[in-house]
């Protein structure tokens, strides 16, 4: 009998498969680092989906080593923690 060369389809398939799970892991990894890169970026998102959904939205941000909610309401209004420095209607800190 004839030694087996190369690979088959199934396992050619088995590894796209592995492939394709690990660099979904990745992107997701990537992606959730860099939303909390930036909380100014992530109140300005809170705000657009509370506004389209007509719905309250609460995000978790990381300032001064602490986490702290913001919750953003569908009128554009911000409901935070005063400490954080958050303007009220903008959402960002001022400078």
């Amino acid at each position: 009998m004839r030694g087996r060369h190369g690979s088959t389809l199934i396992e050619l398939m088995v590894t796209m498969a592995i492939m394709a799970i690990v660099a979904a892991v990745v992107t997701l990894a990537t992606r959730s680092a860099a939303a909390t890169a930036d909380p100014e970026v992530d109140i300005v998102q809170a705000r657009r989906r509370a506004l389209a959904s007509g719905r309250a939205v609460t995000v978790v941000i990381h300032s001064h080593d602490r986490r702290a909610p913001v919750t953003l309401l569908p009128d554009g209004g911000i409901v935070a923690d005063s400490g954080l420095g958050l303007h009220r209607l903008t959402g960002v800190v001022p400078r």
